[in-house]
């Protein structure tokens, strides 16, 4: 258990996961882009995958839709979702070209 978690869910047990505290704002706007690789390896390693994304299916939300979780569910490398965003970013970028005041 970390200090300032209260009644944290698993207090007291071993827990496998990623320590980011390490890393700074700055170090995260260098990558350029949303890092999926931590959260695939923790999916790929959670021994009890039907119970790895919340209930609530919260991701949904955080990710605009189920399209995320349900590649991760279908076991779709880190590459190949990040190929189906393409076609949406493109159109993104068309749309938004005619509001940009400097090129």
């Amino acid at each position: 258990s970390m200090a300032g978690a209260k009644y944290p869910p698993q207090e007291g047990k071993k827990c496998r996961g990623y320590n980011l505290t390490y890393l700074e704002e700055g170090d995260l706007f260098e990558l350029g882009q949303l890092q999926l690789g931590y959260l695939l390896d923790l999916y790929h390693n959670f021994p009890n995958k039907w119970n790895f994304f919340l209930k609530n299916n919260f991701i949904d939300k955080l990710a605009g839709t189920n399209q995320l979780r349900q590649q991760i569910k279908d076991g779709w490398s880190e590459e190949e979702i990040r190929e189906s965003w393409q076609e949406g970013l493109a159109q993104f970028k068309a749309i938004r070209k005619r509001y940009l005041l400097y090129p």
